[in-house]
């Protein structure tokens, strides 16, 4: 019995019916799929941006106590140069040699940079933020390694010729009142400082983030 071309095309509908049917689903299980991990990725990144934020305002505190202690330093080294001062500027050896460095949690944001998981996020504000905060973040890094370098090289080479660290004697009082320690005293206000700024910057750009991403999350 011969078919009419009415039925061929009903079958011929109904495939392409069952076949557009099919991608559907399976695109819905995609973005399904897509919008977890999504969300999975932020909240990740949000509770690295949350520990981030304590460790940075821990840092900015004591970076912000050490600039005062530095700024007193260099007030007894602009009055006279008396021996009397000798005491209070030894005890600075260790106050212009502490640190208290930030590390950021970015195992999250690495991990999506590296794996191209990235482009995950739909949303291109946050993808540009959290960029600008690794940028800030690889700021920090280099000006603490410096710091560290030029006190390694630089520093404790120095002043370990001028004191006797077993019995606290300065060897050269002089020195502390001579050019190379008073420069070294004003590096290190400077560079305190400027890393106080950069701590900041940083912990407002996580807040502007975490805004951002309490916004995607109400959506």
């Amino acid at each position: 019995m011969k078919r009419n071309w009415r039925e061929y095309l009903i079958e011929l509908v109904i495939v392409i019916i069952g076949i557009t049917v099919a991608f559907w689903l399976n695109n819905m299980a995609e973005d399904s799929k897509e919008n977890k991990l999504e969300a999975k990725f932020i909240n990740d990144i949000q509770s690295d941006l949350i520990r981030d934020s304590t460790n940075l305002n821990t840092s900015y505190q004591f970076s912000q106590h050490k600039t005062e202690k530095v700024e007193g330093i260099l007030q007894l080294l602009i009055q006279d140069a008396e021996m009397n001062y000798q005491d209070s500027l030894f005890q600075s050896i260790g106050v212009i040699g502490n640190y208290n460095f930030f590390f950021p949690e970015s195992f999250t944001i690495n991990s999506l940079l590296q794996s191209g998981d990235f482009k995950t996020l739909k949303s291109d504000q946050l993808k540009k933020e959290l960029l600008r905060l690794r940028w800030l973040y690889e700021m920090i890094e280099r000006d603490q390694n410096n710091f560290t370098k030029a006190l390694d090289e630089n520093y404790y080479p120095k002043v370990l010729t001028e004191i006797d660290m077993i019995t606290g004697k300065v060897e050269n009082p002089s020195f502390f009142y001579g050019t190379q320690f008073r420069n070294w005293v004003v590096y290190v206000y400077n560079d305190t400082s400027n890393l106080s700024a950069q701590y900041n910057r940083s912990k407002k750009q996580i807040r502007k983030i975490l805004g951002i991403i309490e916004e995607i999350q109400k959506n």
